[in-house]
């Protein structure tokens, strides 16, 4: 990830986000944010090898929101996509939600 820096975070945010990251003042905090997100990508291989994978994709989404919370918003340049993602990630947990529910209620009907 380190090594594709420019081209993640062009895909996440955009082209001018990512030059003004790799220019940034608060290299160290950006640096622990990819850290933890190699750490957050190790715990999605995981969680896929889980039986309960829809499960495990809602808590990955509530994760990586939680996430977007305490550390993206830190960093200036990301603090303006951070509201969006976020509402993103939490649409997806509850699409997870719907998932489970609907296939518990057919099963059990």
């Amino acid at each position: 990830m380190m090594f594709h820096a420019r081209a993640i975070y062009s895909l996440g945010h955009s082209t001018d986000a990512a030059d003004r990251l790799l220019r940034s003042q608060d290299r160290l905090l950006i640096r622990t944010y990819d850290s933890f997100t190699g750490l957050l990508l190790l715990a999605i291989g995981l969680l896929l090898l889980m039986d309960f994978f829809a499960k495990g994709c809602t808590v990955l989404h509530v994760f990586v929101a939680v996430w977007r919370v305490s550390f993206e918003r830190r960093v200036e340049d990301l603090a303006r996509d951070c509201l969006r993602q976020t509402v993103g990630d939490f649409l997806l947990a509850l699409s997870w939600v719907l998932f489970i529910f609907y296939s518990w209620r057919e099963k059990y009907d």
